[in-house]
């Protein structure tokens, strides 16, 4: 009798512990509760990161968008999320070249008309340049097509989706940003200006808005494998991140609703450009000169070529 009511003490006791007390299931609660019957929209939706983020969205019950400018991949990116996931959630999407701006505000009306205002907007789409300054004398236009997709276009979505979002009780508003960011990068100044403008613009939304439950957060992504990079045959062998790690550092985002995710090494980084901001310039000025500008330059570095994989490590693009 005594060894039975021990034995059944302890088993209750167990489940108790597991049901309430398991890290990973509290975990895993806080992510249904905080994605569930939400609506998200997600720019940047067919591949890459923006993919990966919209399966885990699905996956915990919310209604996901995705938003891009071919058709064929957001229909495919629909099927692979529908067929391959068991979720709670659904998925949808809309066709839209944020590059134009006329194209944007078609998009917000027809989002507003067919589901209203989104919970999370999280504005993924993005175009990098990996060109030397140097070598873009004549190229002004790199600086245009950079910030009018990942500055212009971002913005013009937040300023059609917000006053709804403040109307609907508030929301979330994500920005792909990057480490780089928070150190001086050689041959990203284009990309890199176009993501802090981002940065800047939505610190001072949310000194504005914060009263009216409007949150904004700025993901400083590393370096991601993603079809972005793959034209730079320096990344190829680069120790780059999954979009599938990406997307954790979204559900975090979503989660916790901070100001900003950022990961240990880029913390490193932003404290190191702050308090050493002359040494952090000559490393990468060193760096710099290592590495090859371009693709055609890296079987020509002789010695030197052997240095670029260690460079590459410190990189926060």
């Amino acid at each position: 009798m005594t060894k039975s009511l021990i034995t059944g003490t302890a088993s209750f006791l167990g489940q108790h512990l597991l049901r309430h007390l398991d890290p990973a299931g509290r975990k895993d609660k806080q992510i249904q509760q905080a994605f569930f019957d939400k609506k998200v929209l997600i720019t940047g939706g067919s591949s890459g990161i923006g993919l990966a983020c919209a399966k885990e969205a699905v996956r915990y019950g919310a209604h996901v968008m995705i938003i891009g400018r071919d058709r064929e991949k957001l229909l495919a990116a629909t099927e692979e999320i529908s067929s391959s996931i068991k979720n709670q959630g659904s998925i949808s999407w809309q066709q839209c070249d944020l590059a134009d701006l006329e194209d944007c505000d078609r998009l917000v009306k027809a989002v507003l008309d067919q589901q209203g205002a989104p919970d999370i907007l999280f504005n993924n789409a993005g175009h990098s340049i990996r060109r030397s300054i140097s070598r873009s004398y004549d190229r002004f236009h790199d600086i245009e097509r950079t910030m009018q997709l990942n500055y212009f276009g971002g913005a013009k979505l937040i300023l059609g989706f917000l006053p709804a979002m403040v109307s609907h009780g508030g929301g979330q508003i994500i920005h792909s940003s990057t480490m780089g960011t928070m150190a001086p990068t050689p041959r990203f100044g284009a990309y890199l200006a176009s993501k802090a403008a981002m940065d800047a613009f939505l610190d001072a939304l949310v000194a504005e808005y914060a009263d009216r439950n409007i949150i904004t957060t700025a993901i400083k992504f590393p370096l991601v494998k993603t079809p972005m990079i793959a034209p730079t045959k320096a990344y190829a062998d680069a120790p780059a991140a999954s979009p599938e790690s990406a997307a954790r550092m979204f559900v975090k985002a979503v989660v916790q609703k901070p100001r900003r995710v950022v990961t240990g090494t880029g913390k490193t980084m932003g404290f190191l450009t702050l308090f050493a901001p002359e040494v952090m310039t000559h490393l990468y000025n060193y760096g710099y000169r290592i590495w090859p500008d371009s693709d055609k330059d890296y079987p020509e570095m002789g010695r030197d070529r052997r240095l670029v994989s260690k460079v590459i490590k410190q990189s926060p693009l």
